[in-house]
């Protein structure tokens, strides 16, 4: 179980990781939403503090989990947000969608960078499909909404998992489903852009944005029929620019056991346990070098003194 003072040290042991294992060297600050600023002065945030990987994870999920499942999760995030700073890929607008394409980096970028990265990558992904909502749980009110759950289970193929339907993981949505054709049309792109160059990734965001583009105008079709004139005046892309990249709920004990089974039975956990105890070693290292450092010097003020 992760003890509140252990999380004071945990910030310094993932700089230290981000640093010296992934080898970026980058202000790496928290915050309880990952992202990545590109640019002159790129800047990683990963939620590292007590309060930003409760509101990440959820309170429930951080109290009872033991440290290096919580170790395991955050190197992913690191993973994943510093193969953003080094694929090199473009930042093709709708936002949303080209997050989406560059997720494919857990896959052909993460592990061909960073040998030794795939346990923390797999721990990520399974995180994060623990997150996502039942697709049964979703609204449908609106084409917003069906925008929203097309989104949810792109990123959920994307990242090679089933889908989570009725309380049961699926492989596809059923053909009566309201979704299942337009999600049909949407496999073939995110399948492609696991294995897709980086130069080849704007031109799959076009192609998404097309079929989504589509979709979206016969659904304001359906919605409009028999309303007479809409005032409905938002684009694909103003209702992409508002929507959120992943559908998430609070992780709970259950979430956390499951999680655990499936990283034990993975065979990863040990290597896990070992990388975080090496960073701690190192971490402790360090600071008894700078103890001894700083003990010689004033050693040496107290011999020129007297």
């Amino acid at each position: 179980m992760v003890k509140e003072k252990e999380f004071e040290k945990l910030s310094s042991y993932i700089r230290m990781y981000v640093e010296k294992v992934i080898g970026l060297n980058y202000p790496v600050l928290d915050s309880p939403c990952p992202k990545t600023l590109l640019g002159d002065n790129p800047i990683i945030y990963l939620p590292m503090s007590l309060k930003s990987l409760c509101l990440f994870l959820g309170k429930e999920f951080v109290e009872k989990a033991d440290k290096e499942i919580i170790f395991a999760i955050v190197i992913g995030l690191a993973y994943h947000e510093s193969a953003h700073l080094v694929s090199g890929e473009k930042n093709t607008k709708p936002h949303i969608l080209n997050n989406l394409i560059c997720d494919s980096n857990d896959f052909n970028v993460v592990p061909q960078k960073w040998i030794g990265s795939i346990p923390f990558t797999l721990t990520l992904i399974n995180t994060t499909y623990r997150q996502g909502l039942d697709l049964d749980e979703f609204q449908f009110d609106s084409k917003e909404d069906k925008l929203q759950a097309l989104i949810h289970m792109a990123i959920t193929f994307l990242r090679k998992l089933r889908i989570r339907y009725k309380e049961k993981d699926v492989r596809a949505l059923p053909k009566e489903h309201q979704l299942f054709e337009i999600f049909e049309k949407i496999k073939p792109i995110v399948k492609e852009a696991r294995k897709a160059k980086v130069e080849e990734r704007p031109e799959l965001v076009k192609k998404l944005f097309k079929i989504l583009e589509k979709y979206w105008i016969e659904e304001k079709k359906k919605e409009n029929k028999g309303k007479g004139k809409s005032n409905d005046k938002k684009s694909l892309q103003d209702v992409l620019d508002s929507l959120s990249s992943e559908v998430k709920h609070e992780l709970t004990v259950i979430d956390l056991e499951q999680l655990t089974e499936i990283i034990k039975n993975s065979k990863i956990f040990e290597k896990i346990k070992r990388e975080l105890q090496d960073i701690i070693n190192k971490a402790r290292l360090e600071e008894n070098l700078k103890e001894k450092k700083e003990l010689a010097a004033r050693l040496n003020r107290f011999n020129a003194e007297h």
